[in-house]
């Protein structure tokens, strides 16, 4: 039998069940279709699994579905739909990157469209996923964690503070399960603005172990500069510090915009200078877009102020109209 197996196919696929249960895959490549699939799935010698655009249909949503993996190293998944997958238990002890994005979970019986995520292996490093009210990642106790990327998928900064609240409690236990352990966080500016409206908040010190930070600006062109500057107090050994955001004055954003800057002004007077935090950051690289006229970064101003070990400093300045850079 083959070891590698690619298929894209728009129709509905049924496989017969010794497909599922294969001994000598070792990787599985599946895009642009829709399988049926039995509730129980181990293939012993697969190393890579790699599906895009999948829809996946179990006929029975009562029992969990077991993905078994024994040597996997790379689980990749992308815009995928699970149909009736109230509980997912993936066991793979060598299981060394994970990334689920963009993925739907549908339940046809009931109105609740979630679904438990359960990840067993203590090798797992390095963690990518999209955040939402709907998915809930759990871990082993042992999980080597180190680098997580995080996005916020699919957000309305229109939507009401309760919506935000929810969302942002949610990464926040996605982030307390592997807290401890993270050393490099890809969040997205969405995420940090969410995290700030979480009810209840991450505590200080959250993020002890956390080195490196990079945030990217995604959907929401909005200034996040109050949120950040808190989010630096839970990473009080933070040595580096990437920001790309896109800073826009479109009307439909005005009011959104308006009201984060006035509190950002706000929180930057009343901790101008705290000593402790920052004491660690190395390197800060700031790269941004504007539209129409730059923005004043109170980020800025906090981070000069006291990153008193600062051996690095970037800024990279983008007119969207004229193409400035400076």
């Amino acid at each position: 039998m083959s070891r590698g197996f690619f298929i894209s196919y728009a129709g509905v696929l049924v496989f017969p069940r010794w497909f599922f249960t294969s001994d000598s895959l070792m990787k599985l490549e599946l895009k642009l279709c829709k399988i049926k699939i039995p509730m129980n799935i181990s293939y012993s010698n697969l190393r890579i699994l790699d599906i895009h655009d999948v829809e996946f249909q179990n006929d029975d949503p009562s029992s969990p579905l077991f993905l078994t993996f024994p040597v996997i190293e790379e689980f990749l998944s992308s815009d995928c739909k699970w149909r009736n997958v109230k509980e997912l238990k993936i066991e793979a002890p060598r299981l060394a990157r994970f990334e689920m994005t963009g993925c739907i979970f549908i339940h046809a019986n009931d109105g609740s469209n979630d679904c438990k995520i359960e990840i067993r292996g203590s090798n797992l490093t390095k963690f990518k996923c999209s955040v939402d009210k709907f998915a809930s990642f759990y871990f082993s106790s042992q999980s080597k964690l180190v680098d997580a990327s995080l996005e916020y998928w699919k957000p309305d900064m229109n939507n009401d503070i309760n919506q935000r609240s929810k969302t942002g409690f949610q990464a926040c236990m996605i982030l307390t399960r592997f807290a401890a352990f993270i050393r490099f966080l890809e969040p997205s500016t969405d995420l940090i603005q969410v995290l700030a409206d979480a009810n209840p908040r991450c505590p200080p010190n959250f993020f002890y172990k956390l080195a490196h930070l990079k945030v990217y600006s995604a959907s929401i062109a909005i200034q996040c500069d109050a949120a950040l500057t808190n989010f630096t107090k839970m990473a009080p050994g933070l040595e580096s510090l990437t920001f790309t955001a896109s800073f826009s004055l479109s009307s439909s954003f005005d009011f959104v915009k308006q009201e984060f800057s006035r509190q950002a002004a706000d929180d930057y007077d009343q901790i101008q200078l705290l000593p402790g935090y920052l004491s660690f950051l190395e390197v800060f690289k700031l790269e941004y877009s504007y539209s129409p006229k730059p923005t004043e970064s109170t980020l800025v101003k906090f981070i000069l102020r006291n990153a008193v070990k600062l051996k690095e400093l970037l800024i990279y300045s983008q007119h969207e109209g004229h193409k400035v850079f400076s």
